[in-house]
């Protein structure tokens, strides 16, 4: 039994002489990162140790620490935004911790080419009553496709032959006066009327001829002009194709009044 104690306390003696001689010879690597034009510390530097898994970063000080390192050459890759990347070469040698100071320069952050595109942005549907809208829902005037816009609301009174009178999330536009209306570019608002400035009668638009209306809400599109203080609506009327034969002549044009009542009549 004693024997057997014996051998035991030699077997982890001679284990934790082992132990101690294999992790005797690792080294490390410390050092400080500056600004190279300032002379600061810079704060949160990407190290990656190339060749290996091991990443770290600059602490608030510009400090940063690889442990337990290999006898040996290395190299240290410096990354940071708004300076260039800088690569270092280290040499670690065993039982000891390898010191450096690397100067990091500023470099300009140069951003790609942004585009601004008017149709086919992210978050367009949500400020256009597209064709299929229209069609899902029943409409008698121009007024039924205004009210899709989301918080518009219409009312008609005195019996009707004038404009609605126009409510937007709350703020009272009266005929018109604080919103901009127009078909295909031609404004619909008047500038001087009886029941107001800005009056806007939409009546005169069939439903049947709009493909779609592009519309948005608050003072912020100076494009549209004076009378977009709570919102605009710019309806776009159908486009129609007609095939011409070659052998047409201009005496046999159809008139176009009768050529559009032809493809947008419909009965009521």
């Amino acid at each position: 039994m004693t024997k057997i104690f014996k051998n035991s306390i030699v077997l982890f003696i001679l284990l934790h002489l082992c132990s101690f001689s294999v992790f005797a010879h690792e080294g490390a690597i410390k050092g400080t990162v500056n600004d190279s034009l300032s002379g600061e510390k810079v704060e949160g530097v990407t190290i990656h140790l190339v060749g290996t898994n091991q990443i770290t970063s600059t602490d608030l000080l510009g400090n940063f620490t690889f442990s337990d390192l290999h006898p040996g050459a290395y190299q240290l890759r410096f990354s940071s935004l708004g300076y260039e990347a800088l690569i270092k070469s280290v040499e670690v040698t065993g039982n000891e911790t390898s010191k450096i100071s690397v100067l990091l320069n500023p470099s300009i952050i140069v951003l790609s080419e942004v585009m601004i595109a008017p149709k086919g942005e992210i978050g367009s549907t949500m400020q256009t009553i597209s064709k299929i809208d229209i069609e899902l829902r029943p409409t008698q005037s121009s007024q039924d496709v205004l009210r899709m816009v989301p918080g518009l609301i219409t009312a008609q009174h005195a019996g009707g032959g004038k404009s609605e009178q126009i409510f937007l999330r709350g703020f009272d536009i009266d005929h018109g006066t604080d919103i901009k209306l127009d078909v295909d570019g031609i404004p619909v608002n008047m500038v001087s009327h009886a029941h107001g400035q800005g009056y806007a009668d939409l009546h005169f638009l069939t439903p049947e001829v709009i493909d779609y209306v592009d519309f948005n809400k608050g003072p912020y599109y100076a494009q549209h002009g004076d009378f977009n203080t709570s919102g605009y609506a710019s309806f776009k009327t159908k486009i129609i194709w007609i095939k011409v034969p070659l052998s047409w002549k201009p005496e046999d044009l159809i008139p176009t009044a009768w050529l559009a009542c032809s493809i947008f009549w419909i009965k009521r």
